[in-house]
């Protein structure tokens, strides 16, 4: 996948994105499903890689399944169920110059006879080979699943009684008895022959006596370990010595189990097979479901050993070009593995792609609570599909990062006013008003009686004239008035009003959110909806759609193989 380029842009808030360039795939390469156009995608990375996939999910299907029908190089596959060995084993068998070999103690495996074999793993300790005392500390580690951290002191004290007994059955039993079953008949029996011959009365005093002085020449790093595993035993009090004694037994009562017994009693199989073969070598170890809880020490005990042959055998490449992947189904069952918390970090640069299959974070976080986020943070390849549990879809949620958006807020308001008013005036004026005169008047006409006419020619009445006597008048008087006035008035004034105001507004903001929030995640990725989500070499994720093997058109052959025809 093309590096992503530098963030230069620092105001925005948040640069979390769906993943759009989908790497292809190709020969040597993971298969992990098809795209929107339904082109196949791959992962090219020797890191290794984690799928988390809730229960009943389909990763056997979509997943394990098709990668080990295209996985040209050797793997190692854990198979709880056997379902991946009967699907696969006889399809990788036809693989040039490739070898098939099933573990299968209880035969949950549906596989040719031909393909199935066995593993003891005291085969790998040479008594002269110094290197065995770290084999046998391998082989203890693996046994004693660790418990309380308060309690370590017997776990530590079980792994090196183990170890000691391991060496001492490789270097003083005879070869038909240098196994795992031995080493455990000593544990609960002690040695009855030892004390028979040396005339003790403890099968366990004889076999603590037998271990610090032996009848065989030993290697003195080999012989200093036989015997400090005993002597300290023996320096322990009844009751501390008893609980050590405890403590190893119930990590190692997996192996009273006949099928256990038969399945590591020889080897078939030689484990550098799986880096020296030019076609590689495919090595299914099966268990029933039933038994993980109580027989998981076998799977441990095989992954442990396996990788210390990896890392023993040097940095050369598997003679067959392709990483050693280690499909390891139900990886919560093997509890926590040293070996495996090293192996993320370093084992890519010896041919070894780890592939831990977990139900949900929970499990990881359970056995490796100081290094979980360390051991997803290496990975090359994180692949998630069906998970419902909170702590998984909340580190999706965070994984996935926050991204911006924009808000887009729209607004309307309408303002409608209505007004009306009322006046009254009102107006009273009153007034007075007075008034005088006098009047005088002289008067000296005539009176009618005085005036004559005479009568001419040309009118009725010629002329007026007066008699010479003349009448004189003189007259006077004084008026007063005075008036009073006054008025009121009233007016009264009526208005009404009306008016409609209307408002928008448009706002824009930027925010910051999940880019799939949790609800989202457990609904867009639930097991039905056939879609998964990824992420490569720690790019932005990528949705995938998942690709089940019987019915997508890569595998049809495979599917055919499995269903052959009835003759």
């Amino acid at each position: 996948m093309a590096a992503q380029p530098f963030p230069t842009h620092a105001e925005t808030l948040g640069t979390a994105d769906w993943e759009t360039n989908a790497p292809l795939w190709q020969p040597g390469s993971i298969w992990l499903g098809r795209n929107a156009g339904d082109v196949a995608v791959g992962c090219l990375d020797d890191r290794h890689m984690v799928t988390v996939a809730g229960s009943r999910a389909g990763k056997g299907r979509s997943a394990i399944v098709p990668n080990l029908a295209l996985w040209p190089g050797s793997c190692v596959v854990l198979d709880p169920k056997g379902e991946n060995a009967t699907k696969t084993a006889r399809w990788r068998m036809q693989l040039p110059g490739h070898r098939v070999v099933v573990i299968d103690p209880f035969g949950v495996a549906h596989v040719p006879d031909e393909l199935r074999g066995t593993f003891n793993p005291l085969d790998l300790i040479k008594e002269n080979d110094e290197a065995a005392v770290d084999i046998a500390a391998a082989i203890g580690d693996a046994l004693v699943v660790p418990g309380d951290s308060r309690d370590s002191h017997w776990d530590e004290s079980a792994r090196q009684l183990l170890e000691a007994l391991i060496l001492h059955v490789t270097t003083a039993a005879p070869p038909e008895r240098r196994n795992l079953a031995h080493v455990r008949r000593l544990l609960t029996e002690g040695d009855q022959e030892a004390m028979a011959r040396d005339n003790l009365k403890s099968p366990f005093d004889a076999l603590w006596a037998d271990m610090v002085a032996p009848e065989v020449e030993r290697l003195d790093a080999l012989a200093g370990v036989i015997r400090g595993g005993a002597e300290s035993l023996m320096s322990m009090g009844d009751n501390e010595r008893g609980s050590v004694l405890s403590t190893t037994r119930r990590n190692t009562k997996f192996l009273d189990s006949p099928a256990i017994g038969r399945a590591i009693a020889g080897s078939t199989v030689d484990l550098d097979d799986l880096k020296t073969l030019a076609g590689g070598m495919s090595l299914y170890v099966c268990l029933p479901a039933r038994f993980l809880a109580t027989h998981a020490r076998f799977l441990r005990m095989v992954i442990n050993l396996v990788l210390f042959r990896m890392e023993a055998m040097g940095l050369n490449a598997p003679a067959c070009g392709s990483s050693v992947l280690f499909v390891m189904d139900e990886f919560a069952s093997l509890g926590r593995l040293e070996a495996i918390e090293k192996a993320a970090g370093l084992m890519a640069g010896y041919g070894v792609k780890l592939w831990p299959i977990l139900q949900d974070l929970t499990q990881l976080k359970r056995h490796y609570k100081e290094s979980w986020e360390t051991f997803l943070g290496n990975a090359g390849l994180l692949q998630f599909f069906g998970n419902t549990d909170l702590t998984t879809l909340e580190w999706l949620e965070k994984r996935m990062g926050q991204t911006q958006i924009t808000i887009t807020t729209e607004g309307s308001s309408v303002a409608e006013a209505d007004g009306k008013s009322e006046g009254i005036t009102q107006a009273e004026t009153k007034g007075t008003q007075k008034s005088a005169g006098k009047t005088e008047g002289h008067n000296q006409m005539a009176p009618l009686s005085s005036l004559t006419a005479r009568q001419g020619g040309e009118g009725i009445i010629d002329s007026l004239t007066r008699s010479g006597a003349s009448d004189v008048s003189v007259s006077g008087g004084t008026t007063t008035s005075e008036a009073l006035s006054a008025s009121n008035s009233e007016s009264k004034q009526t208005g009404s009003s009306k008016s409609t105001t209307e408002t928008r507004s448009l706002n824009q903001s930027a925010q910051v959110r999940p880019l799939c929030r949790v609800d989202e995640i457990a609904r867009y990725f639930d097991r039905d909806t056939g879609l998964q989500v990824v992420f490569v070499s720690g790019g932005h994720p990528l949705v995938l759609k998942r690709t089940p093997y019987d019915t997508d058109p890569q595998f049809t052959a495979l599917a055919a193989l499995e269903r052959p025809d009835p003759a």
